[in-house]
């Protein structure tokens, strides 16, 4: 299947957009480092009884991001995951962006087949699930191996 190609935005209307402080012309990694810097206790994710400050974002996206990077994971690459809305998804997102990779959430419900057919669209290096998913994956040459991880440490990806 063909992909669009996004038309380019007309120069006036970035323009008018950063003008109007719509565009920042910020990456992720420097709107967090921003906020450490600024206000390094305070909260960037409450999840029930965790609370997750913007520091322990950075700290623990680091952390990720340079277990990304020992599997190889740098610019450009695609990373699928299937975890649930959770703090460990805010760690992976801002490790993948230090690491300037893709994110490919994937729809946690979703099984074995439309999972397959994602993961081979993206042509994803690696997919990321929590230690009780991707048993019942099939394993073909489209699909990229699949690391499980305990959601509350991330343990295999520091």
């Amino acid at each position: 299947m063909p992909l669009i190609t996004p038309r380019p935005i007309r120069p006036e209307l970035a323009q008018a957009y950063r003008s109007g402080g719509w565009w920042l012309d910020l990456t992720l990694t420097d709107l967090l480092r921003r906020q450490v810097k600024s206000c390094p206790d305070a909260p960037a994710m409450i999840a029930g009884d965790r609370r997750l400050t913007f520091a322990d974002v950075e700290r623990e996206s680091d952390r990720v991001a340079a277990g990304l990077a020992r599997l190889g994971i740098g610019r450009g690459d695609v990373v699928s995951c299937q975890i649930e809305n959770i703090p460990e998804a805010l760690i992976l997102q801002n490790a993948l962006a230090k690491r300037r990779a893709i994110l490919n959430p994937i729809h946690p419900p979703y099984r074995a087949a439309e999972v397959e057919q994602i993961l081979a669209f993206a042509e994803s290096r690696i997919m990321i699930v929590d230690r009780h998913r991707g048993r019942g994956y099939p394993r073909t040459p489209a699909t990229p191996p699949c690391i499980r991880v305990r959601t509350r440490r991330f343990d295999r990806l520091r």
